[in-house]
């Protein structure tokens, strides 16, 4: 009471006594458009426009419309945030201080420092009154003598950072640094040194930030390690930029990108620290920003801002070059192991942490002992006394440790004295003191998620004596959102909202020496502004090796944990789609993923649940990913799955203790069955239960306590009663008795009541097993009673029927309403339901003498005869939620033929995907057959809306500001088709409510049309087959079933009346949709969309005989879809399972396509360039000259793989200066970057081996590449037929012959838009002809 007393009087003389509020560290506000691409990580949507907004402000400072902008770009470095004040150890993590991460951070700038002198080339100047002239760069200047001073008879190694950090004070300034280390945590990889990168320097007098150039002077003056820095000046170097990232952000690492940087830049700064020598080659990525230089504001020539950046480049090369990476860090140096004694030169981090027999200093029981080591080590300068918290956004927290300091609170009494002292004309306070304030009462006022710690901090003179203390509140954002949210209400006169935000608060009352800053100014360049609020524009662009590590292997380890390996499978499924990764690149990582899943699973669960060594933890997860990495790419890993059906644990097992104390137990069991586990009972669900019973699932054990009930288990009995066990642990009468003790008899007898209901839950088995036989939580594996309970449970286990593990099938149909779903299956359905489901059976009278062709049931009995269960599930019957049903039922029969009867849309592809992954199944779509699948394209809209078009769907278009075009992978016909199919249905007789006495029934049909907008029929199949493909399964089951709509090939024109009636429907559609995402007003369009529904209902009655004389009978479709069904229930007989089982196997059975090309003949190129070389002087002119010269050289041996040693290899994909011959000419028709594999099978098998003739329109010469230009044509002969069929389109839009390149040949596809901007060179070729081959090529 009295301590509480006391406090409560110190605190109330703070604030009374508050003289000031000063900015104690300050890092960048978040950037607005920095949380869209956060939230939409790989979408194309903003990251394009963002770009294409900095292209055009370098247009417009190209053609002199804008002031000087560039864009800027530097490297990602992985590690945590130090801020540093100067002065007496000033150090600020984000937003914490006197802990591990600013000790750390702390130790190794200071052993920087000494580093720098240690290089034996700098020479103190301890004079900085002279900073304004740009000669004055250096403090600290080159020497060839080693001249500094000594101390007490050894060398001063802190004279550089005690000199630099009384300039960081006295000039206000904080200085940000990315802190990578070891052993503050894991990000992409183990940096191979520990080391700090200057990021940001602020200037806390202006409330501003340095701009690049200043932050690179200062830091070269102070020999500080900046960051590497490119700049681009023009158009053409930025797109280079921009091109090179989208090519390579798949496989890129960092010396790829320093290369590629270096060589496309205007101007490129070097770090002292080159990130390859320091953190490794795994990048996170490059920041771009647009930069403007405000020239009015400059001191100098107002066009030299160019130049001077490559002034400093050069001064970057000459300090890499004095203090190279070669220089050893600091405590590794003879100097320090010699003579120096200072603990905070001296102590190497990853050493200190091997101490604690750690890797990382992070976390642990021990961290406190290990602070308390690092501050006696650092000197306990300045260290936390006592620490209180408050909070807004919530209720308030009082602290606990310290008198309750609540900052809110104290502003507001600030605020409110300094109004009363301006009215009475007494003391107020300064301008900073009252923005810090205001900030603070404004993020209170808006309820933000803000929390305020208050930290009292000795600064080591005397720990009793109260003038000694000061006090710093850090204000820490707790969401990214706050931000967006806090600049919308912000005025242009506040202050900022920061992170990494240390406030001071001086609480004596006579201030001493107090600087009152007077208005911020502006920095002198800054990023521009694009938008109405002024907000920054840059680009975070992430490498996707990094992002593999971090956002899947490392953060996805608390759903692995938590869920098990098949939900992690599905996280990081999601994440490659969500970054756009290609085909290719997501099959590559999708292996990669369950390897580590499987590996990775064990180790985690042991740790969390019981601490042992086989740890992984998000902290420190790179050792482990290291070696896994290692076994996987050796083929040393053994899968889980690989150990075959009959190993794994296949029941589910429900421990039940009288309370927690059996969760031990429990997750133990869990680990030592490789099972999935739930905490408790109330989180178990049927979906769960479902997963851990299916194809990839290895059973689960669950957590319960008696006092639950078995209502939970009691609902799995019907599904899942053979293999439900129930173990009662230490439910006997006398641990019972014990247990119950200290209860009453009420709740006694509720016990009691709820063990006699689990022990009449009728499962397959049940198990009693005293708790005390079990023994301790640390030594509860060893006991006998323990093994054999576990032999008991696996014995029980292998009693469970096994399981069909043959590989099944969900079809589904993408389609729209009335397009004969129900028609389609209500055939195979009956005859399911009149035979009991079994094949075989006796048909009932009822089914014969209703079916009107007896064939139908020859072919579904013929279907039905592989013992492989055909589930028909129509969702007009389901009550609930349907796809989730769809679900629970596949992984019940996952070798089953699914077919789902509902309109699949785009939304749903990712969850058949899923539930194909998850029940080893492939999906099958059933679609029209031509001419209903046939591309639609309409202009214009309702005119109700003027605006630019948005895509529905995620696809990118041109989008045009004048008449928008939309175009839809289905024909009018089929629309119209549907319409009338769906009117023909008298009202109130459809079970999904829509028939012709739905309103909006016509309408209703066009929405679902609407879904597939901005997709061409090949476009629209390649992006639903690569959502859907389940990429583990090796087949070459047909991916596709295209069942008869229209009896012919050509259609007639439909009448005009109704043709446009359907155009008008479609605009007014695409106007609704498109005021659903603007949420713009409605009034209008809907008046147009009730006039277009009656027109539509009109016509469709007035020409309803000519719509049903165009399609075939139903007869005839049902015999084509039950017929690709059978082919498709053999076809599943032959799918590789054994090899879908591994996920550590890298699909070495299954031949990977890598492109489909159009071989050519080099010869045929060849002799068609020197023929037209003759007849035309230009063309001759560059045959005489290399790189074609070197090409027209080029030979091929008799296989026609390799080349003469007149060339480079084809494989060499970074070929030097001399570039490459392309041996192996070819058209490329579609590469697996492009597309799926199921998509290149589907499309072009029919036509390998076919020739193909080709015209040669011309020759396009670049600095990069050379191709010939060429003109495919519309149909060829089928190899397998010898019919002429329309050959599928190429995936480039330039479709050409490379000839030569310099780096990757994927360049020459700019080629056009070089010749455009008079970068390259075309030369006609009169339209030669060439000759090739149709091939697939497939990876080594």
């Amino acid at each position: 009471h009295e301590i509480a007393k006391a406090d409560t009087t110190t605190s109330t003389a703070i604030m009374e006594s508050i003289n000031s509020l000063q900015l104690e560290a300050i890092f960048y506000p978040k950037f607005d458009n920095e949380k869209q691409q956060k939230s939409s990580q790989g979408t194309a949507s903003t990251q394009q426009s963002v770009r294409a907004t900095m292209l055009q402000a370098l247009d417009n400072t190209a053609n002199g419309v804008d002031d000087v902008v560039y864009l800027e770009a530097s490297l990602k470095h992985s590690g945590s945030l130090l801020l540093w004040s100067g002065g007496n150890a000033r150090f600020y993590a984000k937003n914490s201080m006197d802990n591990v991460f600013s000790l750390a951070g702390e130790m190794l700038l200071r052993q920087h420092f000494a580093r720098v002198l240690l290089a034996g080339n700098i020479n103190v100047n301890m004079d900085t009154t002279n900073n304004n002239k740009e000669s004055d760069d250096s403090k600290f200047s080159s020497s060839s003598s080693n001249n500094k001073r000594k101390l007490n008879g050894t060398y001063d190694n802190e004279e550089m950072y005690r000199a630099c950090s009384a300039e960081v004070q006295r000039r206000r300034l904080c200085l940000s640094f990315e802190c990578v280390t070891a052993v503050l945590g894991d990000h992409g990889d183990i940096p191979k040194r520990d080391y700090l990168i200057l990021t940001a320097v602020a200037d806390m007098n202006q409330e501003c930030f340095f701009s690049t150039h200043d932050l690179v002077k200062f830091a070269q003056q102070w020999r500080l390690p900046h960051n590497d820095v490119w700049l681009f000046a023009n158009r053409t170097s930025a797109e280079a930029l921009f091109r090179f990232y989208d090519n390579m952000r798949e496989t890129a690492f960092a010396k790829d990108v320093v290369q590629a940087l270096d060589e496309i830049a205007s101007v490129s700064i070097k770090s002292m620290h080159p990130h390859v020598d320091f953190q490794g080659d795994i990048l996170e990525g490059l920041v771009v920003r647009l930069v403007k230089h405000n020239h009015r504001q400059n001191d100098g020539d107002d066009d030299n801002i160019l130049s001077r950046m490559r002034q400093l480049a050069l001064n970057s090369r000459e300090i890499l070059s004095a203090i190279p990476p070669q220089v050893p860090p600091f405590p590794q140096s003879l100097q320090c192991q010699g003579s120096c004694n200072i603990g905070a030169l001296c102590t190497d981090l990853r050493e200190f942490s091997a101490k604690y027999g750690q890797r990382g200093i992070v976390g642990g029981s021990d961290l406190e002992e290990k602070e308390k080591e690092l501050r006696r080590l650092i000197g306990n300068q300045r260290r936390v006394l006592r620490a209180s918290r408050s909070e807004i956004g919530k209720k308030v927290v009082r602290g606990t440790d310290m008198h309750d300091l609540d900052f809110p609170t104290m502003v507001k009494d600030l605020l409110s004295r300094h109004k009363s002292a301006s009215l009475d004309g007494g003391h107020t306070f300064d301008a900073e003191t009252i923005r810090i304030a205001q900030l603070v009462q404004s993020l209170e006022l808006q309820n933000l998620p803000i929390n305020f710690k208050c930290h009292e901090v000795s600064c080591g003179v005397d720990e009793d004596d109260d003038k000694t203390s000061e006090f710093i509140c850090i204000i820490h954002v707790k969401a990214d959102s706050v931000f967006p949210q806090y600049y919308r209400n912000k005025a242009a006169s506040d202050m900022d909202l920061f992170r990494g935000f240390s406030i001071r608060i001086n609480a004596k009352r006579h201030g001493n020496g107090r600087f009152s800053p007077s208005a911020p100014t502006i920095a002198r360049e800054q990023a521009i502004d694009v938008t109405k609020s002024g907000e920054a524009l840059m680009l975070k662009l992430k490498f996707l090796p990094y992002m593999v590590r971090t956002f899947g292997c490392r953060n996805g380890l608390s759903t692995l944990m938590k869920h098990g390996p098949e939900a992690f499978n599905e996280y990081v499924a999601n994440l490659l789609r969500k970054w756009n990764i290609s085909v290719a690149g997501s099959e590559k990582w999708m292996t990669f993923f369950r390897a580590w899943g499987e590996y990775a699973y064990p180790k985690i669960v042991k740790h969390y649940k019981f601490h042992e060594t086989a740890e992984i933890t998000s902290a420190f997860y790179l050792t482990h990913l290291q070696k896994f990495s290692e076994m996987y790419s050796s083929n040393a890993l053994k899968s889980v799955h690989d150990e075959g059906c009959e190993d794994k644990f296949r029941g589910i097992v429900a421990i039940v203790g009288v309370d927690d104390s059996c969760h031990f137990v429990a997750e133990s069991i869990a680990s030592s069955l490789n099972s999935f586990f739930v905490r408790n009972v109330k989180k178990l669900t049927p979906e769960k239960v479902t997963s851990a019973r299916g194809v990839n699932g290895r059973g689960l054990v669950c957590a319960c306590n008696l006092k639950d009930g078995p209502g939970k288990i009691r609902k799995l009995l019907p599904k899942h009663q053979e293999a439900l066990c129930i173990v009662l642990l230490g439910c006997g009468n006398e641990e019972l008795m014990q247990s119950t003790t200290a209860m009453n008899a009420k709740e006694r007898k509720r016990i009691h009541g709820m063990l006699n209901s689990w022990k009449m839950t009728r499962v397959q088995r049940n198990v009693d097993i005293a708790l005390t036989s079990i023994g301790s939580k640390e030594k509860h594996q060893q006991t006998s009673a323990y093994r054999d309970l576990l032999n008991v449970l696996r014995n029980f286990s292998e009693g469970i029927p096994k399981p069909d593990n043959r590989s099944g099938a969900l079809v589904f149909f993408p389609g729209i309403p009335g397009s004969g779903k129900s028609c389609l299956t209500k055939v195979i359905d009956s005859y399911i339901l009149a035979k009991g489901g079994a094949a075989g059976a006796d048909v009932p009278g009822e089914m014969t003498s209703t079916t009107a062709d007896i064939s139908i049931e020859e072919r579904i009995e013929s279907l039905l005869s592989s013992k492989r269960n055909v589930i028909v599930r129509c969702s007009d019957a389901v009550t609930g939620k349907y796809w989730p049903l769809v679900r629970e039922e596949k992984y019940e029969e996952p070798s089953a033929i699914y077919i789902a009867d509902k309109n699949a849309t785009s939304t749903v592809w990712d969850t058949i995907g899923s539930i194909c992954t998850g029940s080893r199944s492939i999906a099958v779509p059933i679609l029209p057959a031509d001419p209903a699948l046939k591309v639609t394209e309409i202009i214009g809209a309702s005119d109700c809306v003027d605006s630019r078009e948005e895509s529905v769907m995620d696809v990118d278009l041109p989008q045009s500001t004048s008449s928008p075009k939309h175009i839809y992978p289905f024909s009018l016909h089929y629309l119209a088709v549907c319409m009338s199919r769906v009117l023909s249905r008298p009202p109130g007789t459809h079970v999904g409510r829509l028939d012709s006495g739905t309103k909006e029934a016509c309408m209703i049909v066009v929405k679902f049309f609407g879904l597939y907008r901005h997709l061409s029929p090949d476009i629209f199949e390649e992006k639903m087959l690569g959502k859907v493909s389940n990429e583990s399964i090796v087949t070459d089951v047909q991916p596709l079933i295209h069942v008869p709509f229209f009896k012919d090939a050509t259609l007639p024109d439909l009448p005009t009346e109704l043709e446009e009636a359907l155009i008008d429907a479609l605009r007014v559609q695409y106007d609704i949709d498109k005021l659903d995402k603007t949420g713009g007003s409605k009034a209008k369009v809907e008046e147009l969309k009730i006039g277009v529904e009656a027109r539509l209902r009109k016509f469709i009655k007035l020409h309803r005989d000519f719509l049903q004389s165009l399609t075939v009978s139903e007869s005839i479709s049902q015999h084509s879809l039950v017929e690709q069904l059978k082919v498709l229930s053999s076809s599943l007989d032959n799918v590789d399972c054994h090899h879908s089982k591994s996920a550590t196997s890298t699909f070495s059975k299954k031949k990977h396509i890598k492109l489909v090309a159009i071989d050519v003949q080099l010869c045929d190129v060849q002799n068609l360039l020197i023929a037209r070389g003759k007849e035309d002087p230009t063309l001759a002119k560059y045959l005489e000259n290399n790189p074609i010269c070197m090409f027209m050289k080029t030979e091929k041996d008799h296989d026609g793989e390799k080349i003469s040693e007149v060339t480079p290899s084809n494989k060499d994909n970074n070929a030097g200066e001399a570039g490459q011959c392309i041996t192996k000419t070819h058209v490329t028709m579609a590469h697996s970057s492009q597309c799926t594999q199921v998509y290149m099978l589907e499309k072009f098998k029919d036509f390998v081996g076919a020739s193909v003739p080709m015209e040669a329109l011309s020759i396009l010469i670049g600095k990069d590449s050379i191709a010939v230009e060429v003109r495919l044509p519309d149909v060829v002969s089928c190899e397998t037929n010898l019919e002429k069929r329309k050959l599928p389109p190429s995936k480039n839009e330039f479709q050409h012959i490379t000839i030569w390149c310099r780096g990757k040949a994927v360049a020459s596809n700019q080629l056009p838009l070089e010749v455009e901007r008079g970068e390259a060179v075309k030369i006609l070729l009169a339209k030669e002809t060439l000759n090739g081959i149709l091939k697939f090529w497939y990876d080594d």
